[in-house]
């Protein structure tokens, strides 16, 4: 009967020792994030004397029908584009949008190529995939996608 106790009070104590502050914690690994492109093009009339490109993160309603209503005016068939063929819903998505510096020259192309979350951030990788043509005529490429809600902070990484 000693016996019995004894290995039960040794049980009792090994479990109640062992704990899980032993556990290694599995690293964050990056992954790749979906997306799905809104609307790209290099015909935005929204010329200005810029030579940055720009970035912009829109997260909520407000925000983004201020941007459509902007927007109308300078991309051809922005708002019926949007209205008919994309639905975003701000609860789970936010909209990134990219706009190239001004092209004297067409054939220019601005593209968001992946997303990416890490363990801080959402990564936007850009690139310019089309280098441009000889015809001259203004240009401002743009790129607009919409990608799931995190809640992190949204970077901008050119390739």
């Amino acid at each position: 009967m000693k016996k019995l106790i004894v290995f039960a009070w040794l049980f009792l104590v090994g479990v109640a020792c062992s704990s899980d502050d032993n556990k290694i914690e599995k690293p964050f690994e990056p992954r790749q994030l979906e997306m799905e492109t809104i609307l790209q093009g290099n015909d935005c009339r929204h010329y200005d004397i810029s030579t940055e490109r720009t970035f912009i993160v829109w997260e909520d309603r407000d925000s983004w029908e201020l941007f459509k209503i902007d927007f109308n005016r300078f991309i051809p068939d922005f708002e019926a584009t949007i209205l008919n063929e994309w639905v975003v819903d701000f609860n789970s998505e936010m909209v990134i949008v990219v706009l190239d510096q001004q092209r004297l020259y067409g054939g220019y192309s601005i593209d968001v190529v992946h997303v990416e979350e890490d363990v801080l951030n959402v990564v936007v990788n850009i690139d310019q995939v089309l280098k441009g043509g000889i015809n001259a005529v203004l240009t401002r490429p743009y790129h607009i996608v919409k990608i799931p809600k995190l809640g992190k902070p949204v970077v901008f990484e050119e390739l």
